[in-house]
């Protein structure tokens, strides 16, 4: 019949109510079931009766609930050049139902599987101990607007809008206006065009071409000529001889 106080801390991981009663039975053992509160951690739950100084002490850990929520940080609405790193990490956070960080939790990192992506289609991070998950990654060698999915279990997915650019230009080629001819003093029937494209052989747009012809003899109204790539990468000259 002696009354048994259980007090739990009064802020942080804790249990549903920090002070709670139970009564010692005939074999003066006091029983109390408990419910943890909604903050991950380790506590101390002290048992006390009236005039013995000394505590019976509980260690206990409130444990997070599966992760089943999933943010963005940082690392969205990027882009980089080509086959280069981004320059911000993608980074998420994973929290439980009460809001509380999810440690050790896996995150998968999912880019498309053809055409602008990242150099790994599939990457994993582990949450820290804040819940967040940071994954550095680099663009693969195609241009292009994508999305990167990062996901966990029973969680619906998030997504990181990233941009990987065309790389300086490296390859120049002939598209249309070779093998023609036209009167002296008379325009060709048809442009000289050719096509701009960076290590990846992706179109290098606003690149300026110099068109230059022989300085005497047969060969175009003026000796060199410009024009700029369009976004295809392809520069157009209209000449006349």
């Amino acid at each position: 019949g002696e009354p048994v106080a259980c007090a739990a801390p009064g802020s942080g991981a804790s249990l549903s109510s920090v002070i709670q009663m139970a009564v010692t039975n005939a074999s003066g053992e006091a029983s109390l079931a408990v419910t943890a509160n909604s903050t991950a951690g380790d506590y101390t739950v002290a048992a006390s009766v009236s005039g013995v100084v000394a505590t019976a002490d509980f260690s206990l850990t409130n444990v997070a609930a599966a992760g089943n929520n999933i943010a963005i940080i940082s690392g969205n609405n990027q882009s980089t050049t080509i086959s280069t790193a981004f320059s911000n990490a993608l980074v998420v956070e994973v929290t439980d139902g009460g809001g509380f960080p999810v440690v050790g939790e896996t995150v998968t990192f999912t880019a498309p599987a053809s055409g602008a992506s990242l150099s790994s289609v599939t990457q994993m991070a582990v949450t820290n101990g804040s819940g967040q998950a940071s994954l550095p990654v680099t663009a693969n060698s195609t241009a292009g607007a994508y999305t990167v999915a990062a996901s966990v279990s029973g969680a619906a997915s998030v997504d990181f809008s990233l941009t990987n650019t065309a790389g300086p230009a490296n390859a120049i080629a002939v598209v249309s206006g070779n093998n023609q001819s036209t009167t002296v003093s008379t325009a060709f029937s048809n442009n000289l065009v050719v096509s701009v494209t960076d290590s990846g052989g992706n179109p290098v747009a606003g690149e300026t071409v110099t068109y230059t012809a022989p300085g005497s003899g047969a060969s175009l109204s003026s000796v060199t000529q410009m024009a700029t790539t369009n976004a295809s990468g392809e520069a157009t000259l209209s000449a006349t001889a």
